[in-house]
């Protein structure tokens, strides 16, 4: 995994806020992201594996620079406070990193494939300039706002009868993150080259399905081929 993607998603705020973390000694902290390090590079991501073998407590010693004993007792302190979890093998892996690993690849699956804008259901004739928002709704909101980490109310548009525009995209929490980094780009114009989120809209290599781009950025030059 690291070869396709050498850095590691961190966010610091969430590391301090998660009270697994927050209950456990500096020295088990420690351990875990030095662990978080060596999963990054496993197979499956996200799991504590060398070379796709369970490490041993001897081997992950030598690895973090511990001793087998320590090693074992912090081990112990992180899972009784629930920072890792193990599969039906006992083999450790980290909730968080196969989570956003599965919402990584879902996007680049879906990036690659365009989405799908037929599931927008919209009625009538699109507009007829090529700047204009294909599959944009009757009476829909357009107006942009600043991305916002939480929201109160659904960000999702809906079209007529209250359908739901996922763009093609069924997992729901990662079709909010991209309206919520669309509208901060089409707010602010910010987009972190080659970061979490990969090229910005207007690069043809973007991995957010092409619809909904034209959905909140018709102004974009590519949305508009």
């Amino acid at each position: 995994m690291s070869a396709e993607q050498p850095w590691l998603k961190f966010f610091p705020s969430d590391w301090r806020a998660d009270q697994s973390l927050r209950v456990v000694s500096l020295a088990a902290r420690g351990l875990w992201i030095e662990c978080m390090c060596i999963m990054h590079e496993a197979d499956p991501y996200g799991h504590l594996l060398v070379n796709g073998r369970p490490v041993t407590d001897t081997q992950l010693a030598s690895l973090t620079g511990s001793t087998p004993d320590h090693l074992a007792e912090l081990i112990a302190e992180l899972e009784a406070a629930g920072v890792f979890s193990r599969n039906g093998k006992g083999v450790i892996y980290s909730r968080r990193m196969t989570r956003d690993h599965k919402k990584a690849q879902t996007a680049r699956k879906v990036g690659k494939s365009g989405g799908n804008p037929t599931l927008c259901k919209t009625k009538g004739n699109p507009p007829s300039d090529k700047g204009g928002v294909k599959g944009r709704v009757k009476g829909g909101d357009n107006t942009q706002r600043p991305e916002a980490r939480n929201q109160n109310t659904p960000l999702t548009p809906h079209g007529g009868a209250g359908e739901i525009l996922d763009f093609g995209i069924k997992d729901r929490e990662l079709l909010e993150a991209y309206e919520r980094r669309l509208r901060g780009f089409a707010s602010n114009g910010f987009w972190t080259a080659g970061g979490t989120w990969g090229p910005p809209p207007n690069d043809p290599a973007c991995e957010i399905p092409r619809a909904m781009i034209r959905h909140f950025l018709p102004d974009t030059p590519e949305a508009a081929d």
